[in-house]
């Protein structure tokens, strides 16, 4: 017997933390995938309820292995959302060397679009027919207005901003929702420039929770008729 379960794909960020935390509250099996930083969780969350893989989302074929899991263990991702991404926070002095561009196209698109796609490939070889299922790729609000000083980061995002209103409708039909959330600036953990703290609209940035939260609903029944959207979450930016 096939049992649901909830896949975050970069869950080492603070943000991606907080996406996990969110999709616990209605998921009994979460799998979490992390590469370079070690999940970190608010002290009221129970970590041990979370199965934690490593996965560089650059090799491709480590991607294929952990649906591959999924499937042996006889686990179906009905939430997956891919909440990977790199970024040095400015491409201009990196524009010449092809293994930066590499790695954050790699990172930001390819690996996105490797998880959707096997994904829905799971969903659709499953005996069950599932009316609800959920994809949410993180994206950023770079990839609408360009941003300053990330060309190349805002062009990755960009893309998937493309990607997702397009691939949404070819797995419609199927009973999958693919969606990206675009952030503004969040908190990090590192104390951001007040200069440009003051000049947002709302005086602050973003609490990853508050992003987490539009993610979990995204994944939710709540949202079920939300399929192709590009949803800002950037305080009127």
């Amino acid at each position: 017997m096939t049992a649901e379960c909830a896949l975050i794909i970069g869950c080492g960020s603070k943000l991606g933390g907080s996406i996990t935390e969110s999709l616990a509250s209605a998921h009994v099996n979460i799998i979490a995938t992390y590469h370079v930083n070690q999940p970190s969780y608010s002290s009221t969350f129970d970590g041990s309820r979370v199965r934690h893989l490593e996965l560089d989302v650059s090799n491709w074929k480590a991607i294929d292995d952990i649906f591959t899991i999924l499937e042996q263990e006889g686990l179906l991702a009905t939430s997956i959302v891919y909440a990977a991404g790199y970024s040095t926070g400015c491409d201009l002095g990196l524009m010449d060397e092809e293994s930066y561009v590499d790695k954050l196209l790699t990172v930001n698109l390819k690996g996105a679009i490797r998880t959707t796609h096997n994904a829905v490939k799971a969903l659709s070889k499953s005996q069950t027919k599932y009316k609800d299922a959920s994809i949410v790729i993180i994206g950023s609000e770079s990839g609408e207005f360009g941003g300053r000083g990330i060309p190349i980061y805002a062009a990755s995002k960009g893309a998937i901003n493309s990607f997702v209103r397009g691939y949404s409708r070819e797995i419609g039909k199927r009973g999958i929702r693919l969606n990206v959330v675009s952030p503004g600036i969040v908190d990090s953990g590192n104390n951001p420039d007040q200069s440009v703290v003051s000049g947002l609209p709302l005086g602050r940035v973003a609490h990853p929770n508050e992003v987490a939260d539009v993610v979990s609903w995204l994944c939710s029944s709540r949202a079920s008729y939300v399929s192709g959207a590009c949803i800002k979450v950037s305080g009127a930016r």
